[in-house]
């Protein structure tokens, strides 16, 4: 019988499971931008190319909050105004300037 271990893997998997939990520890670490983690800067880049309409990123995102990325139905590109993403990129990470062009 071939061993399983937490992971469910056959084989055990606990290498994979060292280096999660290695990640989770590193993303919680102080960035080296001043006053934010490595997860909340990999965060905002996910939500500003989402923003931005990278279908990839978008699913991402609905798929991390529970849209059910198994519905078999093609993700549709998100079309957002500049003030919902304003405040998507605000909820993120802090206030946003208005762009000049508007």
């Amino acid at each position: 019988m071939k061993e399983t271990r937490e992971s469910g893997l056959e084989g055990g998997g606990d290498r994979n499971h060292g280096m999660i939990r290695r990640l989770r520890d590193y993303l919680d670490r102080p960035s080296d931008e001043p006053g934010r983690t490595w997860s909340e800067r990999v965060l905002n880049a996910l939500v500003s190319e989402a923003a931005k309409g990278d279908v990839r990123a978008q699913h991402e995102i609905f798929q991390r909050v529970g849209a059910d990325p198994d519905s078999g139905e093609d993700v549709k590109p998100l079309s957002i105004d500049d003030e919902t993403a304003r405040r998507v990129l605000e909820a993120v990470r802090g206030p946003v300037e208005p762009r000049a062009d508007t």
